[in-house]
């Protein structure tokens, strides 16, 4: 009897990924239906340095030495690398006592937006979505010095884009601290 089993495999541009054929005891013969590097002891294949190229459907079948044989079939999916988050100042959100910036990413699916102070995760968001915009917040106040990043992951990659926290949100000027605090009584 044929038994056909499928695996889907998703792994990143660049990376390599092994697609192994399981026990291979009572089995003599073993044929891939597309020829990579192939270990002779296992059966098993490896793609290294993964192209889009590579993304499709691989067929294995092996056949026993009863002449019966079993086949087995690998998904491979090489998505598109994740963009570099952008970091922007919310100006309608931020004064002078405080800075709101938003973190953002495009067209990105089954992944994670995040907002971290150094190494400590302070809030985050799953993303999914092409033709999709997604964004996450954070609320500095004015004595905020502290080192922050916005981080999109996936399963198989992440990106990470640096705050520079005196471009986005300098210190207010004394007039404009002034002009803040009238328009606060108002």
């Amino acid at each position: 009897g044929v038994f056909v089993r499928t695996e889907e495999v998703t792994v990143g541009k660049g990376q390599s990924v092994t697609l192994h054929t399981g026990a291979l005891e009572n089995y003599h013969q073993i044929i891939w239906r597309d020829t990579m590097q192939i270990d002779n002891q296992t059966g098993s294949l490896t793609i290294s340095n993964i192209s889009t190229e590579h993304a499709g459907l691989y067929k294995l079948q092996i056949i026993n030495k009863f002449k019966k044989s079993a086949q087995k079939e690998f998904n491979v999916s090489v998505p598109a690398p994740l963009p570099i988050p952008k970091i922007i100042k919310d100006s309608e959100r931020s004064s002078c006592s405080k800075c709101v910036l938003q973190c953002s990413v495009i067209d990105v699916r089954q992944a994670t937006l995040s907002w971290y102070e150094g190494n400590l995760l302070i809030s985050s968001i799953p993303v999914s979505g092409l033709n999709s915009s997604s964004f996450l917040l954070l609320e500095l106040n004015d004595q905020d010095i502290n080192n922050y990043s916005c981080v999109v992951n996936s399963s198989i990659s992440n990106q990470t884009e640096q705050l520079n926290i005196n471009e986005l949100c300098p210190p207010c000027s004394g007039m404009q601290q002034l002009q803040q605090r009238k328009y606060d009584y108002c």
